[in-house]
């Protein structure tokens, strides 16, 4: 227990905060942004739930993310990080995004406690169901019995390209009774079978391909963030074919012939590997019952809003640009009837469904029937720029006003400096 945290649990607006913080809606203004991490932080560790935290942006998502690792173990916090989702699902993945969003989404499948960081793009975007997703997360261990063809299969369900020889990101490989595999999270490994039994597991280096370190078991995470199996296959052609149908009579012919060569394109999945970077686009299109992050979610989650106002407008501007998007690729025969990449209303279904505990740095009126509104008083801490004998006058003001002053260094040696001057 740190000297802040005994001081935020004596302070009498935490203490009206935290009896009412994920049991009723309830608005909390004049925290600095600082502040407010800390009352987060602090629900956060004293409570077993996990915690859901919705911004309307990725850039500040990574901000809260900097500032909550102060206060909470780096295992802990996770963050789905999602940019413009239309974008994203026709471009190269980044590697590093994708495995965040893994990492957050096997996190929230196996029911861990953590405080989950999500943009209202992540909120909203179409996913794989809970149920396939925890059907894909595989643990091995030495001297278990495996079915290889099965594990193959499944291996290439969840994203995995196979090669001859093993080099990159989302790989595997098969030579003889050796099996390599290069996951998102972790390290590239090597398994090595005694017919059909597990009789080693070590790391390895990709450049060099030794093996390394012997290891009794590995978890074995997806290299996607959709699982496609072959019943999936099986559902997504008959609503494609569906969507191609219903499309082609409704737009313009000099684009038909487009639109047909993009209903070929897709084809691809004919093959024995799914391409995960093409099918990602038909994701409206692949599951019967598609999934959002909210369903991996505990039902007694605790939900946090961060400047609610913020977050409808950027709900707003998503809902413009993702029908603008549909509509133009539709029109131009890139694209079918039906198609879509977001939930519209899961914002909605979210707050309709949970007491949230909503975050403005100012008094604002919102279309929410609030059960309690708690106001702290919060001030920025002036600004000294080096000039130490100016911070230790400031300090001195505060300690005879009967203030606590608590320090952050980022530098052991920045710490005794400032101690040595004030």
């Amino acid at each position: 227990m740190t000297i802040l945290t005994t001081l935020i649990k004596e302070d009498n607006h935490f203490q009206d905060l935290n009896q009412v913080f994920g049991q009723a809606n309830t608005l909390v203004t004049g925290l600095s942004p600082s502040a407010k991490v800390t009352m987060i932080a602090e629900k956060y560790a004293q409570s077993n739930q996990q915690l859901l935290l919705i911004t309307n942006n990725l850039y500040q998502a990574d901000k809260l993310e900097t500032d909550l690792l102060q206060f909470i173990d780096a295992e802990e916090l996770y963050k789905y990080p999602v940019q413009d989702i239309m974008t994203e699902e026709f471009s190269t993945q980044s590697p590093q995004l994708m495995s965040e969003r893994i990492r957050t989404l096997t996190a929230l499948a196996q029911g861990k406690k953590g405080l989950f960081i999500v943009p209202l793009n992540g909120l909203k975007k179409w996913l794989t169901p809970v149920e396939m997703w925890q059907n894909h997360q595989m643990t091995l261990r030495v001297g278990e019995d495996i079915d290889v063809d099965q594990f193959l299969n499944k291996l290439v369900n969840m994203g995995y390209k196979r090669e001859s020889v093993v080099s990159h990101i989302g790989e595997f490989s098969l030579r003889g009774g050796i099996i390599d595999i290069f996951p998102l999270i972790g390290e590239p490994i090597r398994i090595e079978l005694f017919d059909t039994e597990i009789d080693s597991i070590r790391d390895f280096d990709v450049e060099t391909q030794r093996s390394k370190d012997n290891i009794k078991e590995v978890d074995i995470t997806t290299a996607s963030d959709y699982i496609i199996t072959e019943e999936v296959i099986r559902h997504l052609k008959e609503e494609l074919k569906s969507a191609y149908e219903n499309t082609r009579p409704k737009i313009d012919k000099s684009v038909r012939n487009d639109l047909k060569e993009t209903y070929e394109s897709f084809k691809l999945f004919e093959s024995t590997y799914f391409d995960h970077q093409i099918l990602r686009r038909l994701v409206a299109f692949m599951y019967e019952t598609p999934s959002t992050i909210i369903d991996y979610f505990q039902k007694d989650a605790i939900i946090a809003v961060d400047e609610f106002n913020r977050i409808k407008e950027t709900e707003e501007s998503l809902t413009v640009e993702s029908d603008s998007f549909i509509s133009n690729i539709i029109e131009s025969g890139n694209g079918f009837i039906g198609q879509s990449f977001i939930k519209y209303d899961d914002f909605e279904t979210l707050i309709e469904g949970y007491p949230v505990t909503y975050f403005s740095l100012f008094a604002t009126t919102m279309p929410i029937k609030l059960n309690h509104i708690i106001k702290f008083s919060c001030k920025p801490v002036q600004q000294f720029y080096g000039q130490y004998d100016i911070m230790r006058s400031e300090f001195q003001r505060y300690v005879n006003q009967n203030y606590h002053i608590v320090g952050f260094w980022s530098k052991p040696k920045l710490k005794l400096n400032v101690c040595k001057r004030c």
